[in-house]
């Protein structure tokens, strides 16, 4: 049984729909997976590239440590694409990690990958490191 199954339906047909898929293994740690999506309606994910605007949908899954719930990946596909907007799919990726800043431990994004393919077949990458995060603090009297 999933978290979301304690939800009435209600909620979850507005939120989105999850489903649990189980135990598996990412990137050598133990991880439980779902499935979610949410509608156009509700989503709030807008595309926009130079031709045009449009709000979308979105599908995708997300991956929790077993243990510790810490999220560790998220990847989210655009969903009930519009006509009107010349995009074949829109995939991004979060990858999460425990990071030490000063004396705390959080958990922030890794790296994120951005996938936009249009229908015409050009397809652009966008890849970024969160590698150098760092605290900084002043003082002023």
């Amino acid at each position: 049984m999933g978290f979301c199954s304690t939800f009435p339906h209600s909620v979850r047909e507005r939120l989105g729909t999850f489903t649990y898929r189980g135990p598996e293994e990412l990137g050598g740690r133990a991880a439980v997976r779902y499935d979610f999506r949410v509608r156009t309606l509700v989503s709030g994910y807008t595309i926009s590239i130079p031709e045009a605007t449009g709000r979308v949908g979105m599908k995708g899954s997300f991956w929790v440590h077993k243990d510790s719930l810490d999220l560790l990946r998220l990847v989210i596909h655009a969903d009930d694409i519009p006509d009107t907007l010349p995009i074949a799919d829109a995939i991004t990726t979060i990858d999460y990690g425990r990071v030490r800043i000063g004396d705390s431990d959080l958990l922030l994004p890794q790296t994120a990958d951005f996938l936009l393919a249009e229908t015409s077949g050009i397809a652009n990458r966008n890849i970024t490191d969160f590698t150098q995060c760092r605290s900084f603090s002043a003082q002023s009297s």
